[in-house]
């Protein structure tokens, strides 16, 4: 779910949902201050794995989560730190299957950003052998087709 901001109404909104007990967040944009306060909030109905957003000139680009209901097993993923903060994941284990799910954020026009990106998760996915889930905003758009 791609939330361009993540406020007081929709962690209202997230913590009285009843639809997902599973979510991937992107491009939350809250600071490091504000990150860990929403966190704290969230922390009464779900697992949190992600980051803060990432500095960028006088305001942030990104921010990522991933939201576990608290009655389903969750813990990080094993081995992985994510150095562009683009992206975070989670190892679920719920109804009998053991899944990865990956909040993912691509910023338009950060060709380097991005590929960094997309290789770290692609290693912890392709070291996993659990079905994985890779959600996210790729910031592609589609082209026109000619012929």
């Amino acid at each position: 779910m791609n939330v361009t901001s993540l406020g007081k109404r929709k962690v209202r909104w997230l913590m009285e949902q009843q639809v997902a007990p599973i979510i991937a967040l992107q491009e939350h944009h809250l600071r490091k201050s504000d990150y860990f306060r929403v966190v704290k909030q969230l922390k009464r109905r779900y697992r949190v794995f992600g980051h803060p957003a990432v500095p960028k000139n006088e305001g942030t680009t990104g921010g990522v989560m991933v939201l576990v209901e608290n009655w389903c097993q969750a813990s990080p993923v094993w081995n992985t730190e994510s150095q562009t903060k683009m992206w975070a994941a989670a190892m679920i284990a719920m109804r009998g299957i053991t899944m990865m799910v990956v909040s993912l954020y691509l910023p338009p026009g950060e060709t380097a950003t991005n590929l960094q990106t997309i290789h770290e998760v692609f290693n912890t996915s392709g070291r996993t052998t659990s079905p994985y889930v890779i959600a996210g905003d790729y910031n592609l758009h589609r082209t026109k087709c000619s012929g």
